[in-house]
């Protein structure tokens, strides 16, 4: 690797200057830092620091220089020390940032140029089938682990010699299997510990049983322990998405959990879960084995069971090794790209990678940031702004569907209109004039700043959402920093591109997976891809430092007009639209690729007066898609057949089911398959069956109607009766588990018959023993044909009398 392992700041009480601490080839360096700590500031400041008078630009006026102080540190510290809001600039960027800003190829002198040490690993936890198992109470069953030097030897299957069980001797007894694993990690000194979910489950897990067993689980995982807290367990809150989520540190390693980059993965569209088995799937990575864990026990009692149970774990291990040589190429590639530390690229936020590309190269024009975009815009339009056009004109069943894209949509457009925070500006709102009440039109000015004669290009965008027209302009004389580095990205990928059809056409299609130079090229340029894709959630966050809300306005509403125009030309063939993409339905039309682009280069060329035309459309292969149904539902949802991954894919908050018993989900799968298979008709005898079947509710099993919830304590239940506090008073009374081990455990339960009853139940219960309310479960069933156009199929196996219900939400109380 080209950059550090892992970076930190570091403070020796000396009152030296600052220093920053890096791991690299399993040896720490702790250096002085390339720059010194610093701010900037309106009035001279009296507070300990250097002042250097400089001359600098806003990002809400790139074209006036005002006069400010630049305050340099001898600690970090001292920034958010001294700094303050009403006369303090860029004071809350975090020092290691402020290094990868301003400095950034000095981490290359510190690269991990050695071959990575890696160990991929997964726990199984002992249980009985009646809660999900929580530390207190259920020892670890099991560990599998692999231990790997280098990437280039990351593979080998579920079978490989490298993949090592360790099982428990002892029923309710973990101490020999922790200090066993544990003296694995210390002896092979890994750079990289790979789980899935293990910053949130796994890590945690086994911190708090060796807690129990009196282990000294921080001098097993960290590579020193002169630290304070070398293994930090930090509860971190990603402000754009408002989630939680668990960051790992580990003195010297990476905690590298698989969760996160799997769910931020765009590319998995479609996809029926993020759970590790369905990622696999997705991935085609062989030998994935299922089994029902809900109750370990039950396979710990009989030699088969265990000989089951460790197939499933070597299965999981190898899943877990697999997924991160896909994951890790890009976090490494976008790691050296970018001067970003691998730590930092693991642990990374969203807007990390922009944030350090745009403070880069606004530095490059001497302007800094003024404020984050929530300080220098109307709140109201910030929390009320629209985003692309998504919509369906045609609902039901489509027989054949074709996808038209816009080739990098917004990233195009940006470049199209010379879209960056420092050319871009919100002048004004005018009355809202309906959702194609654009305007557009070209202004020469005379800049008061500089005397300079500049062209502008205003819009006056229309914002439902907000209820306003937003009225721009776009500096058209300056080429902006945003689309000068999009057109550097897009070179650089299409050359990769190039290559590895190139590759493709020496080697055959099928055997590029096995060249090391294709597997690098695809790295790079997936990596270019996610920081294409970045950047336009980034400048309309209310987060971002350097972000600008005009520029978000222009991208989304210069999108949802060009894509407006298109479906206007060619509606009559338009089912549906997403952001980027028109779905048509071919049996009434087949809009070709050089048609659409026409038309767009000329609103683009003709209409708007560009020189140039950048946005394109391009057809998904002919075979690519199969039928479809679109759902006349609230929202866009929708099922297309996706010829290519021999899947359906799922979209909208009602094509999921995750509200729903497992039955419904079940019932999903079997009976859109066969609709889209042969359509909606009576004819169909594979949906007629598949209808049927899925009512027979002989057949049902407890998993089917059974849902999972998390259980709080009863004071964070604010009002009412939630069905988490009911359930968790349940699972109380039947196995007496105290409150303290109830709290956050997981328990299943199912729905009786009589108004709010409910049942906890237990992996091992019978169905039968329970009064469980069929008349609620069909009702789902009901819905669901329902939101399909299916309500006239009049299923054979319905045997329960309907009663009055508004609607499914209704059940749950």
């Amino acid at each position: 690797m080209k950059v550090p392992l892992t970076i930190s700041t570091y403070f020796d009480n000396s009152g030296s200057r600052q220093k920053l601490k890096m791991w690299s080839n399993g040896r720490r360096h702790i250096v002085t830092a390339p720059i010194l700590p610093y701010m900037y500031s309106k009035t001279r400041p009296i507070y300990p620091c250097i002042p250097t008078l400089v001359k600098k630009r806003f990002l809400s006026n790139p074209y006036k220089e005002v006069e400010l102080y630049k305050c340099e540190f001898n600690s970090s510290g001292d920034v958010g020390r001294y700094g303050n809001d009403n006369d303090c600039y860029e004071n809350h960027i975090e020092f290691i940032n402020r290094s990868m800003i301003d400095n950034p190829e000095w981490v290359e002198n510190f690269a991990n140029t050695n071959p990575l040490r890696i160990i991929c690993f997964d726990f199984e936890m002992e249980n009985d089938g009646k809660t999900f198992p929580v530390a207190s109470r259920n020892a670890i069953a099991g560990v599998g682990y692999k231990c790997i030097v280098g990437r280039e030897s990351l593979g080998g299957g579920i079978d490989s010699d490298d993949i090592i069980t360790i099982w428990g001797e002892r029923r309710g007894k973990d101490d020999d299997i922790l200090t066993k694993f544990l003296g694995v990690v210390k002896e092979f000194d890994p750079d990289i510990i790979v789980g899935f979910n293990s910053n949130n489950f796994d890590l945690r897990y086994a911190r708090d049983r060796c807690t129990i067993n009196g282990i000294n689980f921080n001098r097993y995982m960290a590579r020193s322990n002169d630290v304070m807290d070398p293994v930090q367990f930090l509860e971190r809150h990603n402000v754009a998405s408002r989630k939680k989520y668990t960051e790992v540190r580990i003195e010297g390693r990476i905690s590298y959990d698989l969760y996160y980059p799997v769910i931020r993965d765009q590319s998995m569209f479609g996809i029926k879960s993020r759970q590790m088995k369905d990622v696999a799937a997705w991935y085609r990575i062989k030998d994935i084995v299922k089994e029902d864990m809900s109750n370990v026990n039950r396979y710990l009692e009989t030699e088969d069971g265990r000989k089951k149970i460790d197939r499933y774990l070597r299965s999981d291990v190898n899943i877990t090794e697999q997924l991160f040589k896909i994951y890790v190429a890009n976090t490494m590639m976008m790691s050296e790209k970018l001067w970003i530390p691998l730590d930092e690229m693991v642990n990374a936020t969203p807007s990390l990678t922009s944030n350090i590309i745009f403070g880069r190269e606004l530095m490059k024009k001497n302007i800094i940031s003024d404020g984050s975009v929530s300080t220098r815009y109307d709140k109201n339009h910030i929390n009320n702004k629209r985003g692309g056009w998504v919509e369906t004109y045609k609902f039901g069943f489509v027989k054949k569907i074709k996808k038209l894209d816009f080739k990098s949509y917004y990233p195009f457009l940006t470049v199209q209109f010379n879209i960056s925070p420092e050319t871009t500006f919100i002048v004004g709102y005018e009355e809202y004039q309906g959702e194609m009440g654009y305007k557009f039109w070209w202004k020469e000015e005379v800049d008061q700043y500089s005397g300079e004669k500049m062209t502008w290009f205003y819009a006056s965008i229309p914002d439902s959402t907000l209820g306003k027209n937003v009225l721009v302009k776009i500096d058209q004389t300056h080429e902006g920093f945003l689309p000068k580095y999009m057109q550097d990205l897009f070179a650089e990928r299409a050359a990769l591109k190039k290559r590895m059809k190139e590759i493709e056409k020496e080697l055959g299609k099928e055997k590029t997976g096995e060249d090391v130079e294709y597997a690098g090229l695809k790295s790079r340029e997936n990596a270019i891809k996610i920081i294409i894709n970045s950047f336009t959630g980034y400048v309309g966050s209310e987060h971002a430092l350097y972000g600008n809300l005009g520029c978000y306005v222009c991208i989304t509403g210069f999108g949802r007009y060009i894509t407006q125009r298109v479906i206007e030309k060619f509606y009559q063939t338009v089912v549906s639209s997403d952001t980027d993409a028109i779905y048509e339905d071919v049996s009434i039309g087949n809009i070709s690729e050089q048609e659409a682009n026409n038309f767009i280069s000329g609103i683009v060329i003709g209409e708007l007066g560009f020189k140039k035309c950048w946005i394109v459309m391009e057809a998904e292969g002919e075979d690519s898609f199969g039928s479809a149904y679109f759902l006349n539902t609230i929202g866009k949802n929708y099922y297309i057949k996706d010829n290519g991954r021999g899947a359906v894919i799922k979209h909208g908050v009602s094509t999921k089911s995750s509200a729903m018993a497992r039955i419904v989900d079940r019932a999903t799968d079997d009976i859109v398959t066969a609709m889209l298979d042969g359509g909606v008709s009576f004819k169909n005898k594979p949906l007629m069956d598949a209808v049927n079947n899925i009512y027979d509710t002989s057949k049902w099993t407890l998993r089917d109607i059974s849902k999972g919830t998390h259980v709080r304590k009863a004071s964070d239940y604010t009002k009412g009766t939630p069905i988490g506090l009911t359930i968790g008073r349940l699972a109380k009374a039947r196995w007496n588990i105290p409150d303290s081990d109830l709290e956050g455990m997981q328990v299943q339960y199912i729905k009786l018959r009589g108004k709010s009853n409910y049942a906890v139940v237990a992996e091992s219960d019978d169905i039968n023993r329970f009064a469980w309310d069929k008349e609620y479960y069909t009702n789902m069933l009901d819905k669901l044909l329902e939101n399909l156009g299916l309500s006239d199929f009049n299923p054979k196996n319905r045997s329960v009398v309907r009663t009055v219900q508004r609607n499914i939400e209704d059940a749950w109380g």
